[in-house]
């Protein structure tokens, strides 16, 4: 379009109205002649031959009524077309003195309101030919277009008149503005034209041109500032971007700025995106702008920024500038996914290691460390410290072998390095490597060994690993009972357990006195974790008999003429293996042994069972005596050993023995009753004399002499009609003695027998009265026993059963099956010793009987005797029922099975009941107790002991002491006793009972908490349900209840577990914190009471009345809460009295 129309001539008019484009063809003014719209565009054209300046184009199109922009913004016009019939015939003209200029400024005021030429875009001064592309302004307010044809094929002459050739007269062109002082003066004339018909002419233009004549106003150039900027990837980097009007003629001006260039994916902080790489902005925008690049990217791109300013009359100007933006690369990093590995000792072990960029455009290194010297990866550089380094695409069955004979762990971090130009980002996570052990075969040599009996024999065993980093055991079987190694751990199954430094200088004593050999297995062990392997051997060990020297005890002997007389020879073994013989020299001729073998040189051979009994005869009438040599020997293969002794033997002449018959008597108390006695000599040169012993005192007899000691002595003549009468009132029997004696001089014969006399009677029960007993290991033990009879007439006799094998009285008879039978005075004094090296305790069964002819009667009891043992003792129990007593010192006691009676006495113990329902007493010290299996009572005893009742339905008291308490399985009762004592129920239903600072732990279960509070002690003790639905029984007294603190103390505990709180609290007043805890039962003097019950009202009075009559009492007792149960207690009734 051209840049200034202000230079476009006068346009001539044809004469016939219509526009003549030939004869005008540089007419501003241009129409298609049809009229047939009521909006007719009309082209706008310059002159090209009066305005050589302006190029020639054409203006653009407009249509009629609406406003043309005009870029110059000097004049503007506006066009108005009426009908012909309707207008009216009125003509202004104003003129200037410079006439071309003020029609030039018209014109171009016309085209400014009416024409768009869009300045910002297209390029008006090009100069080319063709039509510039314009937009029209639309103004309503100034344009009124009726429906007419309007003829533009005539010249229209804008100086201020024109000609019509249709029409008389000539048109009026009135300004609508006043011209500037700049114009010329202003010339105004009117015509009137007569009214034209249709016929005569198509159309009537009325064109009014408003002339406006302004100051011109151009846009200037802004001030643009844009200096290149730099930040990081993923980063809003800032924009350096500053622009100013620069408004030179103080127009209106108005500021865009574009951005161009912005790489895909890039946004801008403010501003619109026009989707095409540019972006719009308000010069408001730039405070603060940045740019944001498209993810990950890295690098430079360049900005263009072109600031705009535009004048209110549509000039515009503009200022860019180029800027680079340069963006660092920032490292993103990796996914690093790890996981630990295992595998055996000596192969190659996978490792689980994944990683991936986050950015593509990074680069990646892996580095793991941790690697072990001799230790090595499938894949990768080893960088000799212990680092590989390695690519993404050596992770693929990446391994790592470990070194030789390695076992356990290794710990390696692998380290991710992501690179982004200068930039790194890190990643690490370690993982485990379980190296599992393979163990390899141990070494083994090994040698026979020998040696002698008694005595430690060396054994030559080398063992060695071929794996230093294994564990070696050595295990040596077959090891004889009584034998034991010098080192190493007895198994109780005849195998031992060595270490390898046990094998250093090793040997073994075989039991004590063996000889002979054995075969010792032997198997060295290499562990690596839980992987075995073994070696094996064996060994002979053979032993060589030494001979102990016997033991030999002898005793001179004596006898009479023509009868054997005892040897008392007592020889034996010290080692049972060994052979013993005997040989005695010195036998008179003519004597002879009991048993044994004659060598015919004075000498016999015996063994050590021909000693039993042995006797000597001596040659017939012989009498003197004579000395024997007796020689022991005991014999080890070919080795002896010999003790040696002698024997002097007397032997008296002496009478021979008498006859004697003796029959048992019979009668009734208070009655003489026939003796039965015949004696008799063999020698008639010889005297008899009867001696009777036994007479009981106040019995008579009917002849012979009393000799006050409860013996009588008679002659043979006495003896026919002999009787005896007992003691008044005496019943029952007694014994007599008759001891027939012959007398040959000096020398005597005696024979004896008994005589029984039973007297009839009514026997009494005799008392019996009892204590248990205790002493030491072979010594002994004083039992107290005391029986006594009613009817002194009566007889009294005490058997003792129950007597160990190998335990003795002091007195009475053993009667060989256990028992022994004793009479009252046996009872004086009376001991028993225990077998030899016995400790423990039994029980002995005691029997008085008192009897009155054949009638008896009998009282029984049991005494306990405890055998304490000289030292410390480990006591294994049978799988029977076992009755156990521990010693003074520390025991180490196991019931083993069934039902066990166990007393660990005195020392710190260890005691297991095992198997069954057994009694633990633990007595003094502080010992440790360990129920087993089954229904145990367990007693701690004095000082501080752990009791543990294991499974089963215990009952466990701790007594003095601070004891640990451990029901364990079942539904145990616990009793803690005295002292600070720790109670621990278990599982299963239990009852714990404690006080003052105990601790009670319910466990599992429903359980019962027994607790007796003693807050005078000022410790807190702990009450712990622990299980389901447990119930705290606190007792008191009602003195403590009358403290109020008390009792405040336990409305607040009722409170708290009623509300189903079952946390912790603490009460100082109660010295108890209770938790876990879901009922609560209090007792006071034992009776229940409710802490949250309301008190009763209670009204008493004196009352009075008579001896032996009732009285009545007036005692009104009522509760305030009628849910609440009352009862009355009334203390103080004298002994006798009763209530009604």
């Amino acid at each position: 379009m051209a840049d200034d129309p202000r230079e476009t001539e006068n346009a001539r008019d044809s004469g016939n109205g219509d526009f003549n484009q030939e004869d005008a063809p540089n007419d501003l003014l241009r129409g298609d002649g049809q009229g047939d719209e009521s909006d007719e565009l009309v082209e706008l054209h310059d002159d090209q031959a009066n305005a050589p300046s302006v190029p020639d184009q054409e203006l653009g199109s407009v249509h009629y009524g609406n406003q043309v922009f005009n870029p110059q913004g000097e004049q503007q016009q506006t066009f108005r077309r009426r009908n012909a019939s309707s207008q009216r015939q009125e003509r202004s003209q104003a003129a200037e003195a410079t006439e071309k200029q003020t029609i030039a400024q018209a014109e171009q005021a016309e085209f400014d309101r009416n024409v768009d030429t869009g300045a910002d875009t297209a390029d008006s001064s090009a100069g080319a030919a063709g039509a510039d592309d314009v937009s029209l302004k639309s103004d309503p307010s100034t344009v009124d277009l009726p429906e007419s044809n309007l003829s533009t094929n005539d010249t229209t002459d804008l100086r201020g008149e024109r000609d019509v050739p249709s029409r008389e007269g000539r048109e009026s062109l009135n300004p609508d503005v006043v011209p500037t002082e700049e114009q010329a003066a202003a010339v105004e004339a009117e015509e009137q034209a007569p009214d034209e018909t249709e016929d005569t002419q198509d159309d009537t233009v009325d064109d009014i041109v408003e002339d406006v004549v302004e100051d011109p106003k151009v846009a200037d150039a802004p001030d643009l500032v844009a200096g290149d900027v730099s930040g990081s990837e993923d980063s809003a980097i800032s924009l350096n971007v500053s622009a100013a009007l620069n408004d030179l003629d103080g127009g209106n001006e108005t500021l865009t700025i574009v951005i161009s260039g912005v790489p895909d994916g890039a946004i801008l902080s403010a501003g619109t995106d026009n989707g095409d790489g540019t972006w719009s902005l308000s010069a408001g925008q730039l405070a603060g702008l940045t740019i944001t690049p498209a993810d990950d990217f890295s690098g430079s791109f360049d900005l263009t920024v072109t600031a705009t300013s535009r004048e209110s009359n549509g000039t515009t100007a503009s200022s860019s500038s180029t800027m680079t933006v340069d963006v660092a690369g920032v490292a993103d990093g990796a996914t690093l996914d790890v996981s630990n590995a295992s595998g055996s000792e000596d192969s190659a072990i996978a490792l689980s290691i994944d990683t991936e960029l986050l950015d593509g455009s990074e680069s990646l290194s892996i580095t793991i460390s941790g690697v072990p010297n001799g230790a090595s990866l499938s894949a990768g550089t080893d960088n000799g410290d212990g680092t590989w380094s390695l690519t993404p695409e050596q992770l693929e069955g990446l391994t790592i072998t470990p070194a030789d004979d390695f076992s356990g762990e290794i710990n390696l971090a692998v380290l991710v390095s992501t690179t982004d130009g200068d930039d790194t980002a890190v990643v690490m996570e370690e993982l485990t490597v379980d190296v599992g052990g393979t163990a390899d075969a141990p070494t083994l040599d090994v040698a026979d060994a020998s040696g002698t009996e008694d005595s430690a024999i060396a054994i030559s065993i080398d063992a060695g690993l071929t794996d230093s980093s294994e564990t070696l055991t050595v295990t040596i079987s077959g090891v004889p009972d009584g034998a034991i190694l010098s080192a190493g751990t007895d198994n109780g199954d005849g195998t031992w357990t060595l270490s390898s430094g046990d094998l250093e200088s090793l040997t073994i004593t075989p039991a004590g006195d063996f000889s002979g050999s054995f075969d010792l297995g032997v198997t060295a062990q290499s562990a690596d974790g839980d992987d075995v392997a073994t070696t094996s051997g064996s060994i002979t060990v053979d032993v060589v008999g030494v001979a102990d020297a016997p033991t030999l005890d002898v005793a001179d002997a004596s006898g009479s003429e023509d009868s054997a007389i005892a040897l008392d020879i007592d020889a034996g073994l010290m080692d049972s293996s060994e052979t013993l013989t005997v040989t005695i020299s010195g036998v008179p001729d003519g004597a002879t042994l009991s048993a044994g073998t004659d060598n015919g040189d004075g000498t016999w051979t015996l063994s050590s069972g021909d000693l039993e009994g042995l006797t000597i005869t001596p040659a017939d009438d012989f009498s003197g005596s004579f000395d024997l040599g007796v020689t022991a020997q005991s014999a080890d293969g070919e080795d002896v050993a010999t003790t040696s002794g002698s024997i002097t033997v007397d032997v008296a002449g002496v009478a021979d023995a008498p006859t004697l018959e003796t029959s048992d008597a019979s009668g009734s108390e208070d009655s003489a009753i026939a003796l039965d006695i015949d004696a008799g000599l063999t020698d008639s040169s010889e005297t008899l004399t009867v001696t009777i012993s036994g007479v009981p005192d106040g019995a008579n007899l009917s002849a012979g002499t009393d000799n006050g000691d409860g013996t009588w002595t008679l002659s043979s003549g006495d003896l026919d009609g002999l009787t005896i009468t007992p003691a008044d009132d005496f019943s029952g029997s007694f014994d007599l003695g008759v001891t027939a004696q012959s007398a040959d001089g000096e020398y005597v014969a005696d024979v004896s027998g008994n005589i029984t006399v039973d007297i009839a009677g009514v026997a009494d029960t005799p008392t019996l009265e009892t204590s248990n007993a205790s002493g030491n290991e072979d010594s002994a033990i004083a039992l107290d026993i005391d029986a006594g009879l009613t009817d002194s007439s009566e007889v009294l006799t005490v058997t003792i059963s129950g007597v160990p094998d190998g335990a003795t009285l002091s007195a009475g008879t053993d009667n060989g099956d256990g028992t022994w039978t004793l009479s009252s005075g046996d009872l004086k004094g009376l001991t028993i010793t225990p077998a030899d090296e016995y400790w423990g305790s039994f029980d002995l069964g005691v029997a008085a009987t008192s009897t009155d002819g054949t009638d008896s009667q009998s009282v029984s009891s049991v005494i306990t005797v405890d055998v304490a043992s000289d030292g410390r003792e480990t006591i294994i129990g049978s799988d029977g029922k076992d009755n156990i007593t521990g010693g003074k010192t520390d025991d180490y006691i196991d019931g083993s099975r069934d039902h066990d009676s166990i007393a660990s006495g005195a020392g710190n113990d260890t005691v297991y009941g095992g198997d069954g329902h057994d009694t633990i007493d633990a007595g003094a010290g502080d010992d440790s107790v360990f129920g087993g299996t089954g229904h145990d009572t367990i007693i701690g005893g004095e000082g501080d002991d752990y009791l543990d009742g294991g499974s089963g339905e215990d009952i466990i008291t701790g007594g003095a002491g601070d004891d640990t308490l451990d029901g364990g399985s079942g539904n145990d009762t616990l009793d803690g006793g005295d002292g600070t004592d720790v109670l621990s129920g278990g599982s299963w239903d239990d009852t714990l009972i404690g006080s003052g600072g105990d601790t009670l732990d319910g466990g599992s279960g429903d359980d019962v908490l027994d607790y007796t509070i003693e807050p005078e002690s000022g410790q807190i003790g702990l009450v712990d349900g622990s299980g389901d639905t447990d119930t705290l029984k606190l007792n008191l007294t009602s003195e403590q209840l009358s403290n109020p603190d008390i009792l405040s103390a336990l409305q607040d505990l009722q409170n708290h577990i009623n509300g189903g709180t079952t946390g912790s609290l603490t009460l100082p007043a109660l010295g108890v914190e209770v938790v876990n805890v879901e009922q609560l039962q209090v007792f006071v003097d034992g009776e229940a009471y409710n802490p949250l019950a309301d008190a009763p009202t209670l009204d008493v009075a004196d009352a009075s009345g008579n001896e032996d009559s009732a009285i009545a009492l007036d005692i009104d007792a009522s509760l305030s809460d009628a849910t609440e149960t009352l009862s009355v207690t009334i203390s103080g009734v004298p002994e006798g009295a009763t209530l009604s």
